[in-house]
């Protein structure tokens, strides 16, 4: 057989193997159909799709220091050929832009068609370049079909300039995110950033984030149809870059529709010398607010306070985070509290990796889970001051705003709580938990008889604080000290207490013992003799007197460098 006739020969048998290679994927498809998930409708099939798609584009925007990678999603593609021809045919597949390569870009806006758009990006990576161009690429071209965009870890030149580039109304527009690059020190010829952007320009717009951007209250883009607003300024900024008080006001009476605010350092500041807070000079009513977040000094965090009337049902969070006009700050949350529906459970803590900062949180009865990757807090009300002066005293003295309060929470760490005005302001608890270690003062406050207040002139009775008591729950606390620092130990003054308590017919139900060191059987058997119902984990942990000294060399990791940590900018947050 000469060569040509051997050639041709060959290229028969080859594409007759490709007849059948076809052939096979053909009938592998035919059966495909016949598995379950086949059956579904491709209308379902492409919702389950875009499903996915959306939660991992939200997954790879919604934080400031998440790096967005490819869109991963394009996996469900691979599957199988229906899928995939499915995937390419389902245009809001291709709308959610996570920006990497332009090239990629283009892609995904020729799949999309003229599905509304998602845009996404993290401008602090090598690829910036690239990325800031196909952005400014879909401005120019495409801001009719923005739907949500969101800019991470850019320069506030860069921002500016692509905002410059949204010169069309954008119908369709309802979140904008704007994250300045963390780190970035603030500059004073950065250009503001919003004078471009005007109502009318943004007519849906319900979302928006601005993280260290440059901005005035008095800018149009806080806009009346904003439902969510997120500000966070710096702290380091001049006191009249974000504008007035007065500016600030009008903008939140503005958003009337807001439901949730959250301000960040973000309100124009009373004067470094103002020792009390002034009166409010109007009142601004919020009908729709759900959740409220101000981190800022107590001055300026009680000013703003001062001025806002929302929903009782409003879920809360107010960070002070000086103490010049502390005293101020929990009485005008005092002042939220008693607007507020009653309380069911109260956490008392410190701040932690915050020296000298308590904390005062709250549940609701009605209050249920929160979702975990929210902003928003996970209790219904939450306080955080400078300890000094404590919040104890102005907060839980002469009031009744806690009489529905069944849950007590206190984590002592360090913290040396006021135990007889706590229990005085919270008369009806049942449940009382308390994490580590505790003195005579806390069994004192619940032992100590006081005149009872019968409403007679002259009453000769006594009585004990927190008198439906039936529950007492200890964590992580010495029953008893090797070396004698408690005296006398605090297992025997939890007996007295507790004997006490029976003998005024407020005898403790059920006792719990949680990870509490140096507690053995027999103490615990000591307990049950008193109470009748005894919950102990059984762990017998003795510490050693090495362990207590807690002793250790601080130059042990020298050689290694660890505690060689350079200048911390208390300003900023920065190790440098």
């Amino acid at each position: 057989m000469s060569g040509a006739a051997a050639a041709d020969a060959r290229a028969i048998i080859t594409d007759k193997i490709e007849e059948h290679k076809r052939a096979v994927i053909l009938l592998k498809r035919r059966l495909n159909t016949f598995t379950d998930v086949a059956r579904l409708p491709a209308e379902l099939l492409s919702e389950v799709f875009l499903q996915v798609c959306r939660e991992e584009y939200d997954k790879q925007q919604g934080s400031y220091y998440h790096n967005p990678g490819d869109s991963r999603w394009i996996s469900v593609a691979h599957t199988c050929h229906s899928w995939r021809e499915l995937a390419l045919h389902t245009a809001g597949l291709w709308s959610y832009i996570i920006i990497t390569r332009k090239t990629h870009v283009e892609s995904f806006l020729a799949r999309s068609q003229d599905a509304p758009l998602s845009v996404t990006a993290n401008l602090n990576t090598p690829q910036s370049d690239e990325k800031i161009e196909a952005i400014e690429d879909i401005f120019v071209v495409h801001t009719p079909r923005l739907k949500e965009v969101s800019l991470f870890q850019a320069s506030s030149h860069t921002i500016h300039g692509l905002c410059q580039k949204l010169c069309t109304t954008a119908p369709l527009l309802q979140s904008l995110i704007l994250s300045e690059r963390i780190g970035q020190y603030w500059a004073r010829d950065a250009p503001y950033i919003f004078p471009y952007l005007s109502p009318e320009m943004i007519p849906s717009l319900r979302t928006l984030n601005i993280n260290l951007v440059k901005f005035r209250w008095d800018q149009p883009i806080f806009c009346a149809t904003l439902t969510k607003l997120i500000v966070r300024g710096r702290i380091e900024a001049p006191q009249n870059t974000m504008g007035s008080f007065e500016s600030l006001l009008t903008a939140i009476q503005n958003m009337t529709t807001l439901q949730l605010l959250e301000l960040n350092e973000a309100i124009p500041r009373l004067p470094a010398d103002t020792t009390s807070v002034p009166p409010p000079s109007r009142k601004i009513t919020l009908p729709h607010l759900r959740h409220l977040v101000i981190v800022s000094s107590c001055r300026d965090c009680a000013n703003l306070l001062a001025h806002l009337s929302f929903p009782e049902n409003t879920f809360y969070q107010l960070s002070g985070m000086d103490g010049k006009c502390g005293r101020d700050l929990v009485k005008i949350f005092k002042d939220c509290l008693a607007r507020s529906e009653p309380l069911h459970t109260i956490r008392l803590d410190r701040a932690l990796g915050t020296v000298g900062h308590q904390i005062f949180s709250g549940l609701r009865a009605t209050s249920r889970p929160h979702n975990p990757f929210s902003s928003v807090p996970s209790e219904d009300i939450y306080l955080k001051v400078p300890a000094n002066p404590p919040f104890t005293r102005p907060l839980f003295r002469g009031t009744n705003l806690f009489k529905n309060v069944r849950r007590l929470e206190v984590d002592h760490n360090d913290q040396p709580w006021s135990w007889s005005e706590i229990f005085t302001g919270v008369p009806n608890v049942t449940f009382l938990s308390i994490t580590g270690d505790q003195t005579k003062v806390l069994t004192d406050a619940l032992s100590t008889p006081y005149p009872s207040s019968s409403g007679k002139k002259k009453s000769t009775s006594t009585t004990l604080l927190l008198p439906r008591l039936e529950v007492v729950k200890f964590s992580d606390i010495r029953l008893l000290s090797l070396d004698g620092d408690l005296t006398p130990k605090f297992l025997d003054l939890l007996i007295d207490c507790l004997m006490t308590r029976c003998n005024y017919n407020m005898a403790v139900a059920e006792l719990r013992l949680v990870q509490c060191m140096n507690t053995l059987s027999k103490d615990v058997d000591r307990l049950k003799e008193i109470v009748a119902n005894v919950v102990w984990d059984g762990v017998e942990d003795m510490e050693t007197e090495e362990e207590e000294e807690d002793e250790y060399d601080e130059d042990e990791y020298d050689e290694f460098g660890y505690y060689d940590e350079g200048e911390y900018d208390d300003g900023l947050g920065f190790w440098y």
